[in-house]
């Protein structure tokens, strides 16, 4: 093998390597929200709040470009609910915008209701859920 072939298979194995550190696979990102009603007690006044797993705000979701979130939610309060995902743009998936009645049916007291949906093309920022 001459000098120059063989500069050129190092240099398409080091190009290859590169390719292949540089390559990321999408991910599936899942979690379970269990939203409840909460009291919550600020300057002497008590007021009931809606929580996503005990937590107000609910919790951040972190996304790469090309994943595929998977958020089962149940319902624990006494009338229905969707969600809808600040920071996401429902790109070929309207149904998971969290429009009730509009886009979705809200998932009944003591049900329950997986969205996904993938996350393509979006910015950067985080993807909340607000009830």
């Amino acid at each position: 093998m001459g000098k120059l072939s063989m500069a050129a298979v190092i240099l398409c194995m080091a190009l290859a390597a590169f390719a292949a550190a540089n390559v990321v696979e999408a991910a599936v990102v899942e979690h379970t929200f269990v939203v409840h009603e909460m009291n919550v007690t600020h300057l002497c006044n008590t007021t009931k709040i809606y929580v996503v797993n005990g937590q107000f705000p609910g919790p951040q979701i972190d996304v790469t470009d090309g994943d595929t979130v998977v958020v089962h939610v149940v319902n624990r309060l006494d009338h229905g609910l969707t969600i809808h995902w600040h920071g996401v743009r429902q790109m070929r998936s309207a149904w998971a915008d969290g429009a009730g009645f509009v886009t979705e049916c809200p998932i009944p007291p003591g049900g329950d209701h997986t969205y996904r949906f993938n996350v393509t093309g979006q910015n950067s920022d985080p993807v909340k859920a607000k009830e």
